[in-house]
């Protein structure tokens, strides 16, 4: 079979099998469509109406239009073009679910309007180099030239930034539409030029929003509206393009291997009015397809999507409605969904939850269920820049999707966990970390959220040890009880250098592996060491973070990972609601200063007994002399004995379900409870981090072992191989 004869049978089947839920534009009455050729017979469900416009005197009172939407932290956000009776601004909308867009109070984006008052045709998306929301937008003040806008938190209407032009236009024709979508290594933004050719230009990541170079046309002859996506899982680009003759707008479909082509067409009838089957308790609201966005599973810069069950969100109108001038046009939101061939379905004949719409939708025709993560996906890496460190130098992220969702987030800045997206008992994706949006905000990370410390994790007292009849003095940048003491290895320790990465490709999962040589007498420690760190997500759920160190000289080695958990998802909550189990029954107490006094005490009949699963909360303020010390929760456990991996901890939030388990090669697991986090810290999303706000359970060797003898060993000497292992099993109950 020729290459062409397979392109033509596979977009065949994605026509046939593409399962999109579109929020549309729709005309009621008796226009005339003629059955086009070529349109493989698609047929759409119309289902529920979502948004009307606004009352009178509002600023959406005419329509609401070309909107953009994504699923963020719980909720859809919708922005959209609102038309008054004087002018096209933008506003923005969020609910829990579709159906609740009707009755939350909507907000109108007043700061990117411009002096002409409009701001039409919104593209919204999470840019994750930057760790930024992007609205890309058109202004009329320059003659329809390309717009942004940023914020940090796409919640709040008021946060976004001023409107910078993308670019400069170069010639007097009109641009309309624009739209942005990256690969690996570039940005690419799409506009059609005065009603006909589609342009794109592109940039390097670095540069964006920058740095867009010249335009070249790669498709023709269509009139607006051009959105394109990445297909999950495959090389293929899809572009969805409006068309209009005598008022009726249709959706065509074009395919290519690249964003910039070549370009080509699949059918000028992917969407038409003629196409449209009704449901009686929907209503016949709509007879025509127009200006609208995928319903996608993420929500960043790739935009990508399922062709075997997207969906859509766009505009609509009825037939008795389409009159007058085109800027007074009473336009709103609804749903239809393309019927799949093989479903047998008629109008009204199918029952709601059976139409093709992937988990991550609200169900239709109510739309009344919240949204759950994707029930399929392939495990991918990827790597974008992260930004840049004062000196110049590059931080890249990698991202890790495991075939169920799951998404970890690692920069090779500090070799940080920058975010963790798990599941839970209703399938929604949450991040459980605390930390930053932006790279600024890890570089002042003086709570070590999600880093890899050393040389030494934890604490050694008074900044001193001595190894072969040498003392070594370390920083002392720790002051537990007003008693100076050594911390996470130093002023500048691990976590804030910058490490070399490389992604890695398992048969477990995708990863990315770290390594970073320290200098001998590197924050006073001896030796030159080379260490690695290898983060891994497993497609059974698991993250697995691996160190191993060698050194040429005797030097001493205790790596941790630090990152902060909140299971619920929201980190506004406490975890003293969690239930903790710990498999340890002993303890390390220590002195005022959190300095280990080199006994192990037994948990049991204490405050400190985890060996059964128990709440956090319900005993962390007890009269009791290690908690009196800590402010609450900072010691060690002594895990049960044996060599190899072993259940070490496990961690539960009942209210969403989520369970964490925590396996080590590691003697000890210090948890932290948060204690010092006094809401001076605004991290993800500007949520001041208050008190309890997230917890530590940090595997390691025990704190301060190069000054007690009893402790096993911390010492690393030439020849020998440190190793430590730590993998954090997912689930729900």
């Amino acid at each position: 079979m020729s290459d062409t004869n397979r392109n033509t049978q596979a977009m065949r089947a994605f026509l046939r099998n593409l399962a999109c839920l579109v929020i549309c534009t729709a005309m009621t009455g008796n226009i005339a469509v003629a059955e086009a050729p070529g349109n493989d017979n698609n047929q759409w469900s119309v289902d529920s109406l979502v948004m009307l416009p606004g009352p009178e005197g509002s600023f959406d009172e005419v329509a609401v239009k070309d909107p953009s939407v994504v699923y963020y932290d719980g909720k859809w956000h919708v922005f959209y073009t609102a038309r008054s009776k004087e002018e096209y601004t933008t506003g923005y909308v969020s609910a829990e679910t579709l159906a609740g867009l009707q009755t939350v109070p909507r907000h109108e984006l007043k700061m990117i309007r411009g002096q002409k008052r409009y701001a039409c045709a919104p593209q919204v998306f999470y840019y994750e180099p930057q760790q930024k929301w992007y609205l890309i937008f058109q202004n009329r003040d320059a003659t329809y030239q390309p717009m942004f806008s940023t914020t940090s938190t796409i919640s709040d209407p008021e946060s976004w930034s001023a409107p910078e032009p993308l670019l400069t236009k170069d010639t007097k024709r009109k641009w309309i539409d624009f739209w942005i979508i990256c690969d690996e290594k570039r940005a690419y933004l799409f506009y059609t030029m005065a009603h006909s050719g589609v342009m794109v230009r592109s940039t390097s990541l670095a540069e964006f929003p920058k740095g867009w170079g010249k335009a070249q046309k790669v498709f023709d002859n269509i009139h607006e509206a051009v959105h394109v996506y990445k297909a999950k899982g495959s090389s293929d680009f899809y572009m969805i393009y409006e068309l209009e003759k005598e008022g009726v707008r249709t959706f065509g479909l074009a395919t290519a291997p690249h964003p910039e082509g070549p370009w080509k067409k699949v059918t000028d009838h992917y969407a038409t009015g003629d196409q449209l089957r009704y449901r009686e308790e929907s209503g016949k609201w709509t007879e025509m397809v127009s200006h609208g966005e995928v319903l996608r599973s993420g929500y960043d810069q790739n935009m990508e999507f399922d062709p075997q069950g997207c969906q859509w969100l766009i505009q609509g109108i009825t037939n008795e409605e389409m009159k007058g001038h085109y800027d007074l046009l009473p336009w709103k939101l609804g749903v239809i969904t393309k019927i799949e061939e093989n479903a047998d379905q008629k109008p009204g004949g199918k029952a709601p939850d059976q139409l093709g719409v992937p988990s991550q939708a609200p169900s239709t025709p109510e739309l009344g269920v919240k949204a759950n993560p994707p029930a399929s996906h392939s495990s991918t890496i990827r790597m974008t820049s992260y930004g840049k460190l004062p000196d110049g130098r590059e931080v890249q992220l990698y991202t890790l999707t495991n075939k169920n969702g799951m998404v970890a987030k690692v920069m090779d800045y500090g070799a940080h966990l920058v975010g963790l997206e798990v599941p839970d008992a209703k399938g929604k994706l949450e991040d459980v970390t605390l930390g930053y949006d932006t790279l600024a905000g890890w570089l002042t990370n003086t709570s070590y959220f999600g880093a890899t410390v050393g040389r030494f994790a934890n604490r050694i007292a008074r900044g001193k040890f001595s190894l072969d009849g040498v003392e070594y003095t370390l920083a002392k940048n720790n002051e537990p009880g007003g008693i100076p003491c050594h911390l996470h290895g130093g002023d500048k320790g691990f976590d804030k250098v910058l490490w070399k990465g490389e992604p890695v490709d398992t048969a477990e999962g995708k990863g990315v592996k770290l390594t970073y040589v320290s200098k001998n007498g590197e924050e006073g420690y001896p030796g030159n060491l080379t260490t690695t760190v290898t983060y891994l997500l497993t497609d059974a759920n698991e993250l697995v973070w691996e160190a191993e160190a060698t050194t040429d000289s005797p030097t001493i080695v205790n790596l941790a990972h630090h990152s902060y958990w909140n299971l619920s998802g929201n980190p506004k909550s406490s975890i003293n609601d969690h239930e903790l189990m710990l498999a340890a029954p002993g303890y390390l107490p220590t002195n005022a200063g959190l300095i280990p006094t080199g006994k192990i005490e037994p948990v049991a009949g204490t405050p400190m007994d985890f060996t059964k699963p128990t709440r956090i909360g319900d005993r962390v303020d007890a009269d009791f002399e290690a908690l009196r010390f800590g402010g609450g929760y900072d010691h060690c456990w002594v895990l049960e004995a044996g060599k190899g991996m072993k259940l070490a901890a496990r961690l539960k939030d009942p209210k969403s379900g989520r369970v964490m388990e925590i396996f080590t090669d590691q003697p000890g697991i210090q948890f932290y409870g948060g204690n010092f986090l006094d809401g001076t810290v605004k991290g993800k999303g500007g949520v001041e981090y208050a008190r309890r706000s997230g917890l530590c359970l940090e595997t390691e060797g025990f704190p301060d072992a190069p000054n007690q003898p009893a402790f096993p060993s911390s010492v690393l000497r030439p020849g020998e191989t440190y190793r430590h292992k730590m993998v954090h099993r997912f689930c729900v109950e």
